[in-house]
Formats: C-alpha cells, structure tokens, sequence
C-alpha cells in the first residue's frame, strides 16, 4: 500500500493579505504532508499565480525567478516525485521551466489553448493509472461533454494494465447560479467510467452528493478574500452582542488518496492566518455608534481566536446589511479600520454586502445639507489626539512635547493645501513632494530629536519616482 497527497491552488504570489507570507506558510504546509509519509504528489493546478502580484504591487521578471529557485529548492527537499497539471491562474511557460530546475517535478498536463483537454495518456503512479485532463475551467458546456467523451472512451481502450483509473480535474464543476458548471448528464459521463474523480478549482472540500466518487479539493490555505468562501467562522453582530453563526472550521488542505483501496481522507491544515465574516446592520446607526459597535466585535474575535490561540493572526471581513446613510458610508472602512489598529495580531478587510444591503441614491440637494467628513474635520480630529500620540511614543521611551507634535500637524495641514494648489498648475510632483520633506524635515528633527538630512532622502525619492516612471512606461 502507498499513498499520494493531492493538492494545488496555493496561489503562491496572488495576496491574501500584506502580513501573511506564503512561501513560509508552504513551508509549513510541505512538512505535514510529509509527516503522512506519502510516496508522490499530483499538484492540480493553481500552484504559482500567472498575475504575478505580490503584497499588493507587481512583482519584476526577476523577483519571479528568485521565487522560481526557492519554490524549485522545496520540491527538491521533499525527495518524493511530483506529477503536475497547470490551472487557470498558471502561467503555462512556469511548469515546464520549474521542471527543467528540479529532478523530482514531472508536468503530467499542461492546458493547449484551442485543445479540448482529452488528448492524454495515463501516467502509473503506484497501483493507480493517473490521467491529468488540462480542460479549461471556462470551457464551454459542449467543449467539456466533448472532452469527457473523448476521455471515457480512451480510458476504455486501455489495456496497459488492470489498475484503477484516477481522473484529475481543474475546471468549474459546481453550479453557482452562473453560466457555470457541469450537468449530472454530463458529469455521468466521466464518473461511471472513472474509479476516482478529483476536481480542484472550487477551493473547497467535499464529495459529490449523488457520485460519491467525485471529490472536490480543497485550497492548501488561504488565497483571497470572497463572501462565503474560505472563511473559519462567521458571527453577526445583533442589539449589542456578537453571535457565532457558523462554528469555527478549517476548510484548508489536502487529500491522502490510498493506492489500493481507493479511500480518500481530507487533512485539515490550519494557516497562521485566517479570515472571518461579521454580518453587521448598518440601518440607522451613528458614526459613533459604528465605532463603538467595531470596538466591541474586535475585542470578541480577539479574545475568542486571537488571545486562545487558535491562529496567530485573523483577518476580519465585514459583511454590511441593511439601509446604509450616505455619511457612514463615506467613512465606515476608515472608522473599522482604525479600530483594528489598535488591536495587536488582528486585521480588517474592505467591507462586503449582502443580497439586503441598500445604499440609496442621494441627489445633490441633500447632499449639502449631510455632515460628511471633510479635510478640515480630519486634522481636528489629529489635533485632538495627539495626547493620544505623545503616549504612545512615551510607551516606546520617545519622550515629545505635544506642541511640537501640534506643530508639525499644522505644517502638514498647510503643506497639503499648497499640493493642491501647485498640482492644478501642473507642478512636478518629485519636486514638491522633495519641497514638502525638506520644508518639514527641522520640525521632525526637534520633535524625535534626530538629525536627518534632505540630501540622505532626496536621492531615495528620486530613485523612487524614476521607478515609478519606468514602471509606466514598460
């Protein structure tokens, strides 16, 4: 007997948030799967990230290459062989150069545009024959009913040996009130004539309700950020209290697939990190009554996952619902957020909604007579803290006098006022900004005491700007 771990959409430069890393976090995901001692892996796809984001920004050509060795370095380490599939988020020039790099990574299928995905050949992986069929995720119904028949038929003019017959997937399977997934008629085709179906792509666990030999896989850990959709818990928010809506899970993966008897067990694997959902009405409330509200609900999901040490950080969605007013709606993820800041190993997200969220349409008239955040409310608001700022700073032996901090807050407020002005005339933006530190420079300086220099910052903002350029231009 010998068993295979399955996995894939780890998504490994796509962001799910900026303190989460996610080449630590595979580290940690290799080690439990080779604590099940597997003797090979099939990676289903979804493995790098064809968009290339990384912590919110575009990474370089080269940035990729660096990622590329230390991902190949990983595969090398675990010394078991690799059979991998690309999927619809893969560059599909990324798997055959990570298996030019690696002695242990064999691409089993890669997706040919124009290609319905059926032209495959089994690979025996132990006791099992493996096809990796690269169909389009987005494939039309009729390409895909094509592709199963295509598939069914030459698995039945196999004759190699007797093995059992494992069809691997990357495609939209589950219907979700789209133009998406497939039908049980077409689905038939497939699984009558398969042993095993696992579909990855849907970034969840489960097993098909009537064909309990199709099993759907679950994402490695987390990716991104949807309603719904890979979150460990759910609470709502309700007369004061914050209710749990949904108990705390771990959706995140992978399959150990037994060679011979075909069982197919889920292992849950819990990231460092980790989202929830808070369903919160927004009809009729304050400013201050929001604030007050997230106050309460990040002190509860503190304490509950955070303070317990369930995840060492947690990443809260808010999920609006109700009758939003114009003003709250200007300001709600500033006000969340700057609750969350305050709190150590805890993090928010741009509110979501539901089906039940209203934002009516407000026309110009009433408008004006809204109370709405303004630019000038904004530096009031900083003057009124800085109490709060001395504290702080006093909290990290900083030891300032709150006019000085004042001071550099007019200054700002001053400074900002002059951008706009010198931006409507069409003013190079390296130089005033390059205006701005050096006009503020003598005020930090006699604030933090320190003795920082135009001339030590001037050329990293120019290094920055011409960057930036670049970056434009290419």
């Amino acid at each position: 007997m010998s068993k295979m771990a399955i996995f894939g959409d780890t998504h490994l430069l796509m962001q799910f948030h900026e303190k989460y890393d996610k080449f630590t976090e595979f580290k940690r995901f290799l080690d439990q799967v080779l604590a099940d001692k597997p003797n090979a892996i099939a990676l289903l796809g979804d493995f790098v990230d064809k968009r290339q984001s990384l912590q919110g920004r575009m990474i370089t050509w080269g940035e990729g290459s660096e990622y590329q060795v230390r991902i190949e370095r990983m595969i090398e380490s675990t010394n078991i062989p690799w059979y991998a599939m690309n999927g619809n988020h893969d560059d599909e020039r990324v798997y055959p150069s990570i298996e030019k790099g690696t002695r242990n990574f064999k691409v089993a299928a890669i997706t040919k545009y124009g290609d319905n995905g059926s032209d495959v050949s089994p690979v025996q992986i132990g006791n099992i024959n493996a096809w990796f069929a690269p169909i389009q995720s987005d494939a039309p119904a009729q390409t895909t009913k094509e592709a199963f028949q295509e598939l069914a038929r030459r698995k039945n003019a196999f004759t190699k040996n007797k093995l059992h017959h494992v069809l691997f997937l990357h495609i939209n399977m589950i219907h979700r009130g789209q133009d998406t997934g497939i039908d049980d008629e077409v689905l038939d085709i497939v699984s009558s004539n398969f042993d095993i179906i696992v579909n990855a792509h849907e970034h969840l666990y489960d097993v098909h309700k009537k064909r309990k030999n199709v099993v759907f896989m679950p994402a490695s850990f987390p990716t991104w950020v949807v309603k719904n959709r890979g979150f460990v818990k759910k609470y709502e928010y309700k007369a004061g209290k914050l209710s749990e809506t949904a108990k705390l899970r771990i959706p995140f993966g992978y399959l150990l697939l037994d060679d011979e008897t075909l069982g197919i067990e889920f292992k849950p694997f819990t990231p460092t990190m980790a989202n929830v959902e808070v369903l919160y009405d927004v009809t009729g409330v304050s400013i201050q009554q929001v604030r007050t509200d997230w106050k309460n609900i990040a002190t509860k999901v503190h304490a509950d996952l955070v303070a317990k040490g369930e995840f060492k950080d947690i990443l809260v969605l808010p999920v609006l619902t109700g009758v939003i007013e114009a003003a709250i709606a200007f300001t709600i993820d500033n006000d969340i957020a700057t609750i969350f800041a305050g709190f150590k190993n805890l993090y928010v997200n741009r509110f979501s909604t539901d089906e039940n969220f209203k934002h009516p349409v407000m026309d110009i008239d009433q408008l004006k007579h809204e109370r709405l955040p303004t630019r000038e409310t904004a530096f009031q608001t900083a003057r009124a803290q800085v109490d709060v700022i001395v504290k702080k700073l006093a909290e990290k032996k900083i030891v300032v006098d709150p006019a000085k901090i004042t001071a550099i807050i007019t200054r700002i407020e001053v400074l900002d006022t002059i951008f706009f002005n010198e931006k409507a005339k069409g003013v190079n933006i390296a130089k005033y900004v390059g205006g701005v530190i050096e006009s503020i420079l003598p005020e930090l300086n006699d604030a933090f005491g320190t003795s920082l220099e135009t001339l030590i910052i001037d050329p990293v903002l120019t290094q920055a700007m011409k960057a930036k350029v670049s970056k434009k231009v290419s």
